[in-house]
């Protein structure tokens, strides 16, 4: 599976809305803030799957959504982070290109 989705600022974006602060349903009283939810929650159900059995760094990973979000620069160089996702990328692919035990 790519993760090349996350090179994407929207999907950057999107994730921010699963990373904030808990909401409770009453929160949850506007178009814009059930949206966001609901977008939030397809996001990180998507990202668990696309990173089964890779375990990430949701702190590193919420900081890096709320810069992006506030617009402030990077702490990592595109090509720090770029060599980060292929390396997370053949992590996965050797996982899946292994067979699982006891099959």
């Amino acid at each position: 599976m790519s993760l090349t989705s996350l090179k994407n600022p929207l999907f950057a974006g999107v994730i921010a809305v699963a990373l904030t602060a808990p909401v409770l349903a009453e929160d949850l009283d506007t178009d814009e803030a059930m949206a966001s939810y609901g977008i939030g929650y397809g996001f990180a159900n998507g990202l668990v799957q696309q990173t089964q059995g890779v375990e990430l760094d949701a702190e590193a990973l919420e900081a890096g959504l709320r810069a992006a979000m506030a617009g402030e620069e990077s702490e990592l160089s595109n090509a720090q982070i770029n060599a980060a996702i292929e390396a997370l990328q053949q992590q996965l692919q050797a996982q899946q290109s292994t067979p699982e035990e006891g099959n």
